[in-house]
């Protein structure tokens, strides 16, 4: 019986620990959303390629022409994904305030420099 309970504990265990790893392109995209639905463009901007750097100025222009989008509590939550060994796609979903509908955005990644950047969001 003790065997049992051990046995059973310690699968328990490691389907837990299991199931919290996340993909570090994941993690990478997770914050990208976050920083970008929260308005914060130097966290979007540093985790962008160059390519991508328009995205933190069109933040940047939205943020200074619209305020209030920063007091609207955005939740999000991820709907898709596609990992390969150096391209990663995304798809989240929020609510979007001004169009008062939940949206979809996809964020694709690609690794550089043994690290994982954000390269495009439609």
């Amino acid at each position: 019986m003790k065997k049992l309970l051990i046995i059973i504990l310690t699968f328990v265990i490691c389907i837990s620990l299991t199931s919290c790893l996340k993909d570090e392109s994941q993690v990478v995209a997770e914050k990208y959303v976050s920083a970008y639905l929260r308005g914060d463009v130097e966290t979007v901007r540093s985790l962008s390629t160059r390519d991508a750097f328009w995205i933190a100025s069109y933040l940047e222009m939205v943020i200074n022409e619209y305020p209030e989008v920063l007091e609207i509590i955005t939740l999000y939550e991820l709907v898709g994904y596609y990992v390969g060994e150096s391209k990663s796609l995304y798809l989240f979903e929020y609510y979007d305030f001004m169009y008062d509908d939940m949206m979809i955005v996809h964020i694709e990644l690609i690794k550089r420099y043994g690290g994982w950047k954000v390269s495009n969001v439609y």
